[in-house]
């Protein structure tokens, strides 16, 4: 790739967010518009492994799809019938076969996953788009009646990335492209989507919580709490704490960017651009409050123990009693920290 395309990209992003403030450094950890992807083949993975550790089967350093809840063959197959775009509003271009995958049989509107190369004339880039629709599963995987189709990337081990490491005046950013088209829930199931990431703390090996956000939460539930809502829980299927929280007005966990649009409960087509931040402060804060609620949990109260070990656009639907489809497509991915 050329210089002066990477160069336009890194001013690009920054204009974005960071109007007039003067920066002591920069650390970029992945930005997706930098990592074309050529074709499908590799990227795609059916039930990994969510622990870490262990960490997940997919390749580290470059993004990939996991999809879970369904069938292990559930990215086996190379869908040729139909175009997925129809779903996730980014159309795939020819031949389908190098670019979208699913599961035989995997009819018009079953849930695939695809990733093909756009250009804007300097730079090629990666778009991903999924969909997950519960009538085409094969079965849930007991106890959490749960699917989910996630664009991953993560590091090694070895790699040891710590936003927060310079001291109070760290923050870290996070900011893509989304469009989620396809969206419909019946009573007893749940669809939503957003950004989420692992914070590993360094202090105690092997120990981590998630921090997930929100874009979209759309709900057969009349008595679920809607999309504004910030909380501290446990995830089973990890056996670690989350964070919780949306892009909007007022949240202590994470601050939306002022050109970011806000979560919300109604599906769209067309890119939207969503960006938020972490800061020191805010990392302390959600440290203190898992400690409290969670208080064998026991983590590093120093922001600056914690690395960042993976990252994702985590769409879900959670289908213990009712059925649910969503599609979307993203790309754009930013991740990196300034002080």
């Amino acid at each position: 790739m050329k210089s002066h395309s990477r160069a336009f990209i890194l001013v690009g992003l920054l204009g974005a967010w960071l109007p007039g403030r003067a920066l002591a450094g920069i650390e970029y950890y992945y930005v997706s518009n930098l990592d074309p992807i050529y074709g499908i083949s590799g990227h795609a993975f059916a039930n990994e492994n969510l622990g870490l550790p262990p960490m997940p089967t997919g390749p580290a350093n470059t993004a990939y799809w996991s999809v879970w809840g369904q069938t292990d063959a559930a990215v086996s197959q190379s869908i040729v019938g139909w175009n997925l775009g129809d779903f996730t509003g980014a159309t795939v271009p020819g031949p389908l076969l190098n670019y979208q995958v699913g599961y035989d049989p995997a009819s018009y509107g079953g849930s695939a996953v695809e990733i093909h190369t756009e250009t804007d004339g300097t730079t090629t880039y990666p778009v991903f788009g999924a969909m997950m629709n519960t009538w085409n599963y094969q079965r849930h995987i007991d106890p959490y009646d749960l699917a989910a189709a996630q664009v991953k990337y993560r590091w090694p081990p070895s790699e040891d990335k710590r936003p927060w490491a310079h001291g109070n005046t760290s923050v870290f950013h996070f900011s893509f492209q989304l469009q989620v088209p396809s969206v419909y829930v019946t009573p007893g199931a749940r669809a939503y989507i957003g950004p989420v990431f692992t914070v590993d703390d360094m202090s105690q090996p092997g120990r981590y919580f998630w921090i997930n956000l929100n874009v979209l939460d759309n709900t057969g539930d009349p008595n679920h709490p809607g999309v504004t809502v910030e909380s501290i829980s446990w995830d089973l299927g990890t056996g670690t704490a989350q964070v919780g929280s949306y892009l909007g007005n007022g949240t202590q966990y994470v601050t939306k960017a002022s050109s970011s649009y806000s979560s919300t409960t109604v599906p769209w087509t067309g890119w939207r651009w969503y960006g938020f931040s972490v800061s020191y402060a805010q990392l302390q804060q959600m440290i203190n409050d898992v400690n409290q609620k969670f208080p064998d949990s026991n983590f590093s109260t120093n922001p600056g123990d914690y690395r960042i070990g993976m990252l994702m656009i985590d769409a879900e639907i959670a289908w213990p009693l009712g059925n649910a489809y969503l599609g979307y497509s993203t790309y754009g991915i930013s991740a990196y920290s300034v002080y």
